[in-house]
């Protein structure tokens, strides 16, 4: 999610002219929506189905059902009946953004490289 809004914030060019695809981390049909809503293609689901995979082709298509309702519950619930109606305005990122990097220098790390002999 942090990566999307840095996109945004630093190069939301990004979006009108390629597609974004994320992958990591997610786990819940709720994190697709948020991903989708600023602006994702698609979302990666791997390690869920790594481990669905255990129980064979019934988990896999089990947790593929789980992660459909939770988006469609999801889309509901933010009243939305199409994942192309989804927008930014709809997560709230209030607690995240202060996790995005503002200026070229770093707030705290003073590090430089040497220069080269």
């Amino acid at each position: 999610m942090l990566t999307l809004l840095e996109l945004h914030r630093h190069c939301p060019e990004v979006f009108r002219h390629t597609e974004v695809y994320v992958d990591g981390g997610f786990t819940r049909g709720t994190d697709i929506l948020k991903a989708l809503a600023l602006g994702a293609t698609a979302v990666g689901i791997g390690r869920p189905y790594l481990y669905s995979l255990a129980y064979g082709q019934e988990g896999v298509e089990h947790l593929t059902e789980i992660l459909k309702d939770e988006l469609v519950s999801a889309m509901k619930l933010s009243g939305i009946t199409d994942v192309d109606q989804a927008h930014p305005g709809m997560v709230n990122t209030a607690l995240v953004e202060g996790m995005l990097q503002g200026e070229e220098e770093h707030p705290w790390i003073q590090w430089r490289p040497r220069a080269r002999l």
